[in-house]
């Protein structure tokens, strides 16, 4: 038989060793899975603009916004040729456009709100000085309520139930307030009226409930008594105890220091913030804490979480916090003269902001889209 050198056998086993080893280096880092990129920070997002105007009117300013998500948002707020076109906004994902809501309901006046629980329960209010304005969306058209309403508590021309605010909890939960000391509960199949009379007016003035919201299942609303003719009084927070509305507490309205102020806002993180003049108030403890103070107002907020708050203001300012600081977002402050509502979707990392056009003709609105 042939005699194999003893080398060659230890070169193979060499080769062997070898690929061992080199198998061993690579196959963990194989099974090694690529860490997602860590979301982006909203001060380091990209805005892009959408201006949102018609032919005819002087006037389109959208003051309010409900999103069922980032592809289904709807606006409302004042247009001057009235409502027959304009009143109302719809974005796609793609693109703005009006929502012929005449057409469906008839009039209905100007509309001051919108909010909803799902992208087929969504509810818009408003009215005019004749009548009051409540429409439903159910995922296919719109449809008007017909609420029987009173004058309210006082028997001037603002008293014709213009309706303010709505909250919707549920298809089953509807909330809404109005100018004439008024809130509205729907149940799924009839509405109750309540009347607010537990703020004593003299003959020449006026109390109107601006906002509502639910908070640790109770109703809360915001009511400010004034002169007709004056700009400042008294701000109230009332909370609903079984059938009888309470004073929590008060505030001076348009002068001094606010403890608080009309608008309301719950967080899925269920917080509950009072926004406007002064900044930004967080209720705790039954006490109001300003945790943001700002000398002209915020207007509307959106909470992703206590660390991820983005706010929106008057003269074109936007703020957000991080858990550490409270930035402004300088580059928006070119666009707009005032930002109205904000919403942000944190599955997708965009944000929607909600602004006014005020300086030119004609006055319009626009919508900022960060990513």
């Amino acid at each position: 038989m042939e005699k194999i050198d003893n080398t060659v056998f230890m070169n193979i086993h060499r080769s062997i060793i070898i690929i061992f080893i080199i198998l061993a280096i690579l196959l963990p880092s194989c099974d090694k899975s690529i860490d997602p990129k860590p979301p982006k920070s909203i001060r380091d997002y990209t805005w892009t603009i959408d201006t949102l105007e018609l032919p005819d009117p002087f006037q389109n300013l959208m003051s309010s916004m409900y999103a069922a998500n980032e592809n289904d948002i709807y606006l409302v707020g004042h247009n001057s040729t009235g409502d027959f076109n304009g009143g109302m906004w719809n974005y796609n994902g793609e693109e703005w456009a009006t929502v012929k809501v005449r057409e469906q309901v008839g009039a209905y006046g100007t509309l001051n709100a919108v909010h909803g629980s799902a992208p087929n329960n969504i509810w818009a209010v408003g009215g005019s000085f004749e009548y009051a304005t409540i429409l439903q969306y159910n995922g296919i058209k719109w449809k008007k309520h017909l609420a029987e309403t009173s004058d309210g508590i006082y028997g001037t021309p603002l008293s014709k139930n213009n309706v303010y605010s709505v909250y919707v909890e549920s298809e089953t939960a509807i909330w809404a307030c109005d100018n004439g000391g008024l809130v509205y509960h729907y149940d799924g199949n009839n509405w109750e009226i309540d009347t607010i009379k537990v703020v004593a007016l003299d003959s020449l003035d006026v109390f109107q409930l601006y906002n509502i919201v639910k908070y640790n299942d109770e109703i809360f609303v915001t009511g400010v008594k004034r002169q007709s003719n004056e700009g400042w009084g008294e701000l109230f927070l009332l909370k609903k105890n079984g059938s009888i509305w309470e004073i929590e507490e008060s505030s001076d309205y348009g002068i001094g220091d606010p403890k608080f102020d009309v608008r309301l806002f719950v967080s899925q993180t269920n917080n509950f913030y009072s926004l406007g003049t002064g900044g930004i108030y967080l209720r705790l403890n039954k006490q109001w804490k300003n945790i943001f103070s700002i000398e002209s107002s915020i207007n509307d907020i959106s909470v992703e979480s206590e660390n991820n708050i983005l706010a929106v203001g008057s003269f074109g300012k936007v703020f957000h916090y991080n858990g550490n600081d409270w930035y402004q977002i300088t580059e928006l402050e070119q666009f707009s003269e005032i930002y109205v509502d904000v919403q942000l979707f944190t599955k997708s990392d965009e944000a929607i902001i909600v602004g006014w056009l005020l300086d030119g003709y004609p006055q319009k609105t626009i919508v900022a889209h960060g990513k």
